[in-house]
C-alpha cells in the first residue's frame, strides 16, 4: 500500500511503494595514521554536502556565483546586515516580488538559518546574544516573530525555489533547510521540501550527479538516522534509471551515496559492481580513494570493487604520492581483503622507492599489512631491513614496533644482520619506557623466535617498576602479559646458558587455557593413533607439561608414550623426554600464507620442545580433512608421521 503525502505548490503528491528486485547471491592503528588516511580520504569537493567538515561549503559554487548579477549581490548584501529573522523578513516586505529571485532567496534562507540555529562545534547561533539596552539578551528564536509567522515566510521562500525548477537552487534550498536544528513543528516545511524534491527528481530533471548530492543531504535532514536512511531509501529508482548511461566521473558520486542508503544499498553496491569493471582504466586516484573511503566506512568488503582496485593500483602504482599509498593499503588492511597483485606491486614499489621512501608510516603500514596477512615476501622483508637500518635512529615507537617484530613474527632473519641488531638495541633502549608493557615484551619475544636473545633487557623487564606498570594495564592485557612474561622468563631458562634465572615463582593457581579448537581433529588423530599402536592407553590428549609455565606453548595436543606403564606418569622440564612423541596439529594460520614456512611462534614452539628431548610430529589439518573420508590413508599417513619422529 502506498502513503501519501500533499505538496503545497501544485506538484502531484509524490507516492511511495515497496518494490522486491532480485539481484542473485549474495593494528593496532599506529597514532597518526588514521589521521593521515583521513586527510587523503576527504579530498576536497569529493563530497560536497558532507557536514562534518568544520568549514561549511558554500550552497553555490564559485562557478555559480559569476551568474549572479550586480542588482542581485545588493540585495544579498542588505540580508548580510540584518541583525534578526525578524529584519530579514522586514526587509523582503519592501522588495517587489519580481526581485526575489531563486538566488536571492536562497540566500535569505541561508541567513535565517545562520541566525536561528548554532554553528560548527557548538559555536552559538549570530541571533542567541543580542546587545539590548538592558544587557545581553538570549534567545532561540525572534522574540518579535511568532512561530506561524516564520513558517509562512520560509514557505513563501521555499515557493520561490520550488518554482524555478533549477536542481542548483532545489539543491541549495535543500542543503539550508537540512541545517535548520530548531524543533520540528517549527520546521514542518522540511516535509514539503523532500517532496519537491523527489517530485524533480522522478521528472528527470535532475542529473545523475544531482541525484547523489540529493542523496547525500537527505543523509543529514534529520536527527533520526532511520528516518534519514528512509527518506533517501526513495530516490533508489531515479538513481537506478539515470546509472545505465552512467560515465566513468560519475561511478565515485554514486559510491558517495551508499553510506546514506539502506534497504537499496545492496542493489546500488552491484550495479556499481559490474560499472566498475568496464571503466577501471579511467578512473582517477580521486575516485579510488573515495570508492575505498566509503567501502572502509561500511565496511563492505565487495571482493569484485577490490579486485578492480589492486589491479588498478598495479597499473598506476607509479604515479601515486606516498600518502596515496599508504591510504590504498590502510584502506585494504581494514577491509581484509589481499591477493597476489597486491603483494606484487608492494614488492616492485619497494625494489623501486626502497631506501628512498620519505613517509616512514608508509614502510610500517607495509609490514602490518604482511602481518595480518602472514605475507611471508623476501623481497619485501630485505625491503624493510635495509630501510630500518638506514632510518631506524628517526622512527616513532609505533614505527619501531611494527618494522623490527615482522622478522620474528614471520620467522625470517633480517639483512646485514650486525648492523640491524645493533640498532634495534640502541633503539628499543632508548625508547624502552615508551612501548606499553604488553608491546615491549611481545616485540621481545619476537626477537627470541629467530634466536636472537636480549640479555641486555633483562634487567628492565624484571624490574619492580616494570612489573607494576605491567599490572596497570587493562585486565585483559595483564593476563596476556603475564603468560608473555612467563614464556620469556622460560626461554631464557632453556636456551640461555648465561641466564642467571628463572626470575618468576611457579604459578600456583590454575588458569584455564580453553578447549583447543582441534578437537575434533584431536580426538580422531588419537583413536586412530590407538589403532597403529594396538593400546589407546598409550594415546592421551591435551596434556600439560609438568614443570613448565601454564601456557598454549606447553599444552600438546597429543601425546604419544614409550609404554602403558609410562602413561601415568608426567613428563616436562626436569624429565627423560626422548621416549616421547608429541603430536602438535598444524592449521593454515600457523604457516605464511603459501603454507610453507611455520611462523614465528610455532617455530620456537617446535624448538623448544625438541630441546627439552621431546619426539616432534607435525601434523597437517587439512591433510586430516582430505583423508578422513579415507580410513586406510588417514592411518598411513599418520603411521608415516609417527615413525618419522621415532627415527633418529
Amino acid at each position: 500500500m502506498a502513503h501519501q503525502s500533499g505538496g503545497g505548490s501544485g506538484t502531484p503528491p509524490v507516492g511511495q511503494t515497496s518494490v522486491f528486485v532480485q539481484t542473485g547471491l549474495k593494528i593496532r592503528e599506529l597514532p597518526l595514521v588514521v589521521t593521515k588516511v583521513h586527510n587523503v580520504l576527504q579530498i576536497a569537493g569529493m563530497d560536497p554536502f558532507r557536514h562534518d567538515l568544520e568549514t561549511p561549503t558554500p550552497y553555490f559554487r564559485a562557478s555559480d556565483q559569476s551568474q549572479i548579477t550586480a542588482e542581485t549581490r545588493e540585495i544579498m548584501a542588505g540580508f548580510d546586515r540584518c541583525p534578526s529573522t525578524s529584519a530579514i523578513f522586514t526587509l523582503l516586505e519592501t522588495i517587489p516580488l519580481d526581485e526575489v529571485t531563486p538566488d536571492v532567496a536562497v540566500h535569505a534562507l541561508q541567513r535565517v538559518i545562520d541566525l536561528e540555529n548554532p554553528g560548527p562545534a557548538g559555536v552559538p547561533p549570530l541571533a542567541c546574544h543580542r546587545q539590548t539596552l538592558a544587557g545581553n539578551n538570549r534567545t532561540s528564536l525572534d522574540d518579535s516573530l511568532k512561530p506561524f509567522q516564520r513558517i509562512a515566510f520560509i514557505n513563501m521562500l521555499l515557493d520561490i525555489v520550488y518554482r524555478s525548477r533549477d536542481p542548483r537552487v532545489i539543491l541549495a534550498g535543500l542543503k539550508i533547510v537540512s541545517q535548520d536544528q530548531l524543533p520540528d513543528e517549527a520546521t514542518a516545511y522540511k516535509e514539503r521540501m523532500c517532496q519537491e524534491t523527489l517530485a524533480c527528481v522522478g521528472e528527470g530533471v535532475f542529473t545523475l550527479r544531482q541525484v547523489c548530492d540529493a542523496i547525500q543531504v537527505m543523509g543529514h535532514f534529520y536527527p533520526d538516522k532511520k528516518r534519514c536512511f528512509e527518506l533517501a531509501d526513495k530516490f533508489w529508482s531515479p538513481l537506478m534509471d539515470q546509472m545505465d548511461p552512467m560515465t566513468v566521473r560519475e561511478i565515485s558520486a554514486v559510491f558517495a551515496t551508499l553510506p546514506f542508503l539502506k534497504q537499496s544499498r545492496s542493489l546500488i553496491l552491484t550495479i556499481l559492481e559490474n560499472k566498475i569493471v568496464v571503466f577501471w582504466q579511467e578512473l582517477q586516484t580521486r575516485d579510488i580513494l573515495e570508492i575505498l573511503r566509503v567501502l572502509t566506512k561500511l565496511k563492505v568488503c565487495s571482493d569484485k570493487v577490490l579486485r578492480v582496485v589492486s589491479q588498478w593500483l598495479t597499473v598506476n602504482i607509479h604515479s601515486l604520492s606516498e600518502e596515496e599509498v599508504l591510504a590504498i593499503i590502510y584502506c585494504f588492511q581494514n577491509l581484509e581483503y589481499i591477493d597476489s597483485r597486491i603483494i606484487s606491486t608492494m614488492e616492485k614499489y619497494i625494489k623501486i622507492r626502497g631506501c628512498h621512501i620519505k613517509e616512514k608510516d608508509l614502510m610500517a603500514t607495509f609490514c602490518e599489512y604482511c602481518l595480518d596477512f602472514r605475507v611471508r615476501s623476501p623481497v619485501i622483508l630485505e625491503g624493510v631491513g635495509e630501510y630500518f637500518i638506514a632510518h631506524g635512529k628517526t622512527l616513532t615507537t609505533p614505527q619501531l614496533y611494527s618494522m623490527t617484530r615482522i622478522f620474528g613474527q614471520l620467522n625470517y632473519c633480517p639483512p646485514n644482520g650486525f648492523k640491524f641488531w645493533q640498532i634495534v638495541e640502541e633503539m628499543v633502549d632508548q625508547k624502552f619506557g615508551e612501548f606499553p608493557p604488553k608491546e615491549i615484551l611481545g616485540l621481545l619475544l619476537s626477537f627470541i623466535m629467530i634466536e636472537r636473545y636480549p640479555l641486555n633487557f633483562v634487567r628492565k623487564i624484571f624490574n619492580p617498576y616494570f612489573l607494576d606498570r605491567l599490572d596497570n594495564q587493562a585486565p585483559e592485557d595483564v593476563i596476556d602479559s603475564r603468560f608473555e612474561l612467563k614464556l620469556f622468563d622460560n626461554c631464557f631458562q632453556l636456551e640461555v646458558d648465561s641466564y642467571s634465572g628463572p626470575f618468576l615463582p611457579k604459578m600456583n593457581k590454575y588458569v584455564s587455557l580453553g578447549r583447543p579448537k582441534n578437537m575434533k581433529h584431536i580426538r580422531l588423530c588419537a583413536d586412530v593413533f590407538g589403532n597403529i599402536l594396538n593400546d589407546l592407553n598409550r594415546v592421551q590428549t591435551s596434556v600439560t607439561l609438568s614443570a613448565l609455565p601454564l601456557h598454549p606453548f606447553y599444552v600438546m595436543d597429543l601425546m604419544i608414550y614409550p609404554t602403558r606403564a609410562s602413561a601415568f606418569l608426567r613428563f616436562g622440564a626436569a624429565t627423560e623426554n626422548s621416549g616421547v612423541v608429541v603430536g602438535l596439529i598444524r592449521n593454515a594460520e600457523d604457516f605464511d600464507r603459501h603454507g610453507k614456512r611455520l611462523l614465528g611462534p610455532k617455530a620456537l614452539q617446535l624448538r623448544l620442545l625438541k630441546t627439552l628431548g621431546f619426539k616432534v610430529m607435525e601434523i597437517n589439518s587439512n591433510t586430516i580433512n582430505r583423508l578422513k573420508v579415507y580410513p586406510n590413508k588417514l592411518e598411513s599417513y599418520l603411521s608415516q608421521l609417527y615413525h618419522q619422529a621415532l627415527s633418529p
